[in-house]
Parts: structure tokens; sequence; C-alpha cells
């Protein structure tokens, strides 16, 4: 493939952008320290709720999302980075995490 392969497609897709490259390391680390807060996060879900209310469409999994994004918050996750949301699901999953 020209073009620098994959990430040479147009507008690079996400795997190409610098969240990934910055983002893993932290985070194999259990280091949430935010960079986009959780609370952050929530108040961005519910702005693109409310830009696709108004325009009559239904976004069913944003609305999950946010549940999700919510009861991260209520459970002291809403300063931690949004990446958090990952803490709190191994937590209310009982799951060991395999490294």
């Amino acid at each position: 493939m020209s073009g620098g392969g994959w990430r040479g497609r147009r507008g690079h897709p996400a795997a190409g952008a610098p969240f990934g490259k910055y983002k893993p390391e932290p985070i194999l680390r259990d280091d949430y320290s935010a960079t986009f807060a959780t609370r952050l996060m929530e108040k961005a879900i519910d702005l693109v709720l409310a830009a696709a209310e108004a325009a009559s469409v239904r976004l069913p999994l944003a609305g999950e999302v946010k549940a999700l994004v919510r009861s991260a918050i209520e459970a002291g996750y809403g300063d931690h980075d949004f990446m958090a949301l990952f803490l709190h699901l191994r937590s209310a999953s009982d799951q060991e995490v395999v490294r």
C-alpha cells in the first residue's frame, strides 16, 4: 500500500493518532492521571446526545456509554482520566487483570 500504509490513509485513523502513542504506557501502570477527566467526558457525551436529540437522531450506544461514565463518576473516578472507566469496569466485574 502506498502513502505510508494504513497510516497514510486519508485523515490518519485513530490507531495512528497521538493518543495511541502516549496512553498505553500509563494504562499498563494503572496511572490514570487526568489528561481528559471522566467528568469532562460525560459533559462531551451530553453535548453529543443533546445535538442528536435536536436532530431527531437516535444514538443508543452513546446512551449506554453515558450510563457507564456516570457510574464511574459516582464510584469516584470523575477527576481521573476518562480511561479510568477501565478501572471502574474491572472492579465491577471482579476480574483479575492479565498482563
